[in-house]
């Protein structure tokens, strides 16, 4: 008896534990996806946020809304429809954005390839790698849902171009080209293809940020390779693109009254890059020609700065990483490279006090390189912002 009563106890301090560890799982994983909608639109946005940044299970949340949101949007009414479908694509691109620096995608090949039956089905074994498949995870599935949602507008409205360019924003930061172009691109028999840039323009062929999203994207596949016969990693999508077919891409839209300025600075970039640094100076010097953006101004400055250095021309560097931090002051990218040259020229007070400054402001100033490769990331905090505005209306 007396082992018994010790058991149960047992049992019963397990069952306690059990409860007590469940009681104490995020919010966010014991709420359902219907509920967040409900939050998020009426306002909670933030809370909203802190819920998704806590959760775990993002493959269950997309599967919620698949089975869940349609009817959750057509519970509002036909006047409410708009505002709902709204509401559940949003949420798509926050939970997406959230994800997708902890999964993306996975390259996988469709059965083990030690089981032996393969072989009677589909062939010999040593033609099975051509035969992978792309698995996406939850955050381009999530993207690409909350896309499908304003298929039924044969016309788009304005706030849905507004939705797009969020949704590149957000797939931009994954730097994943596949996702953006597809894979017919490519020279293997891969599945699984989204192409969803393609999606987008075929809504608004005329957004020009739109334009920019294919070199930038080729330009992922071609780094960090420097010169054209520098051998492409075998492992990376560079073998299926040249850093000629970019600068092919970034030359057609230099004259572009939108985004030619960018095209300039990038194409500039890829110039460096190649070892051409006067064909790069000239870009840096054509884009702050034509804008004014500080984005874009501090870019062409601080990329001069690396052109000069390549060209064993110190006093130019430096003058071009001081310009560049007249623009964005104490940003961590020109700061350390001027203190490095002015460290070699034996100027160490000076580039100790750079160094101590770009480390120390609270809040630490936007750096653009940092969100150079990201691309239209930038627009994020404008765009969701945009978006969030239309379902307070």
């Amino acid at each position: 008896m007396g082992v018994t009563l010790r058991t149960s106890r047992v049992a019963a301090l397990i069952v306690s534990i059990a409860v007590c560890l469940a009681s104490r799982q995020p919010a966010a994983q014991r709420e359902r996806a219907t509920d967040l909608l409900a939050r998020y639109l009426h306002g909670d946005f933030d809370a909203v946020a802190l819920s998704l940044a806590s959760l775990k299970d993002f493959d269950g949340l997309l599967k919620q809304l698949q089975s869940d949101a349609p009817a959750w949007i057509a519970a509002g009414g036909p006047e409410n429809r708009v505002k709902r479908r709204l509401t559940a694509a949003t949420f798509a691109l926050e939970a997406a954005r959230v994800d997708e620096w902890s999964e993306w995608k996975e390259r996988r090949l469709p059965i083990d390839p030690t089981d032996r039956s393969y072989a009677q089905t589909y062939g010999t074994l040593p033609n099975f790698h051509l035969q992978r498949v792309l698995v996406w995870y939850p955050p381009p599935l999530l993207i690409e849902w909350g896309r499908q949602l304003f298929l039924d507008d044969k016309t788009p409205s304005p706030i849905e171009r507004v939705w797009h360019r969020a949704a590149i924003a957000v797939a931009e930061r994954a730097e994943d080209p596949e996702f953006l172009l597809g894979i017919h691109l490519r020279s293997d028999s891969d599945a699984g293809e989204i192409t969803y840039l393609d999606k987008a323009v075929a809504r608004f062929p005329d957004e020009p940020r739109f334009r920019l999203v294919a070199p930038i994207a080729i330009d992922w596949t071609t780094w960090p390779a420097t010169r054209e016969s520098s051998k492409p990693d075998p492992h990376r999508a560079s073998i299926f693109f040249s850093a000629t077919a970019e600068e092919h891409a970034f030359t057609a839209l230099l004259n572009d009254p939108d985004v030619g300025p960018e095209a300039h600075v990038r194409l500039g970039v890829l110039h460096v890059r190649r070892g051409n640094q006067d064909a790069a100076l000239k870009d840096f010097e054509a884009a702050e020609a034509w804008t004014r953006d500080p984005y874009l101004v501090y870019l062409g400055r601080y990329f001069a700065g690396q052109a000069y250095e390549q060209k064993k021309r110190p006093d130019d560097a430096i003058r071009s990483y001081r310009r560049a931090l007249l623009t964005i002051p104490r940003a961590q990218s020109a700061s350390f490279a001027l203190a490095a040259v002015l460290a070699r020229a034996n100027q160490r007070v000076e580039a100790a006090r750079l160094v101590s400054d770009a480390v120390g402001p609270n809040p630490e100033p936007i750096d653009p390189w940092r969100a150079f490769a990201d691309a239209d990331d930038r627009f994020w905090p404008l765009l969701v912002g945009r978006l969030r505005e239309e379902l307070l209306k």
